[in-house]
């Protein structure tokens, strides 16, 4: 696992993390030496890494440029899992530095909120190649379906529909490498109606959709279902809601609830 968080004061002290052993560094500045980390990550990467992990928050884009001029250079980091803390820009910016050969995870944490087209993503190898990916400070726009691909998933969404959760459930119930889904949504169905309106025609129209919830919920506001998997006598579907967030999880078949499919 390789840790990089950069910043760019020369006159900070650094202090260097190995396998959660510190060292300070008081005669060599921060810049210095994380670049001279980076060169000896980038030499003894093969056949590749497990994690890359990047933090960009506190740099100048001077400081930025040079970074990705460093790893560009080198050629794609070939890696299993990266996670990127940093703003829109930069994301863009160093995530086609990975190379998807090994790739499977993708973290992203956006230093500063935005609302993106799930589209901006389409054309980047990383993205479409891997099968699983975590968000914060990210809110997508764009059709749910392009989410219902991947195995292990927790993104925000800005609005979301029963339509949008019945496909994905129907999604899931099919796919073999299906594992877990946390979506988050900014809103739900018709931001026009009235809290009390909405609740009331949403919750009868869930009913009709996905059937009679399980009464084993433990929040008031939250619905609980379980659905067999076809040809598996191993594993069920767990679908828990609430106008805020929505979990899928496959879980095995007896850890659920007698009766509740």
């Amino acid at each position: 696992m390789i840790n990089l968080t950069a910043n760019d004061s020369v006159d900070r002290p650094c202090e260097r993390n190995r396998r959660e052993k510190k060292v300070l560094i008081e005669k060599m500045d921060y810049q210095n030496v994380f670049f001279e980390e980076l060169d000896c990550i980038l030499k003894r990467r093969k056949p590749f890494l497990a994690i890359f992990r990047i933090s960009l928050s506190t740099v100048s884009s001077q400081f930025c440029g040079n970074l990705r001029s460093k790893i560009v250079a080198k050629g794609q980091v070939e890696v299993q899992n990266v996670s990127i803390k940093a703003e829109k820009q930069q994301v863009f910016h160093f995530l086609p530095c990975i190379s998807p050969k090994y790739l499977k995870r993708i973290e992203l944490c956006l230093t500063k909120p935005v609302v993106l087209d799930v589209m901006e993503f389409a054309d980047l190898d990383q993205w479409n190649g891997v099968k699983e990916v975590f968000t914060e400070g990210l809110t997508f726009l764009g059709p749910v379906e392009c989410f219902g691909r991947f195995s292990r998933v927790e993104v925000t969404v800005f609005k979301m529909t029963v339509e949008g959760l019945f496909y994905l459930k129907e999604k899931f119930l099919t796919s073999r490498n299906f594992k877990q889904f946390i979506i988050h949504y900014q809103h739900y169905a018709d931001e026009e109606a009235s809290d009390s309106r909405l609740r009331i025609v949403e919750t009868r129209k869930l009913s009709e959709f996905f059937g009679l919830s399980f009464l084993g919920a433990r929040e008031v506001n939250e619905k609980h279902w379980y659905f067999g998997i076809p040809d598996s006598n191993s594993y069920a579907l767990f679908f828990s809601f609430t106008f805020i967030c929505s979990r899928f999880v496959k879980v095995p078949l007896l850890s659920v609830p007698q009766g509740a499919i």
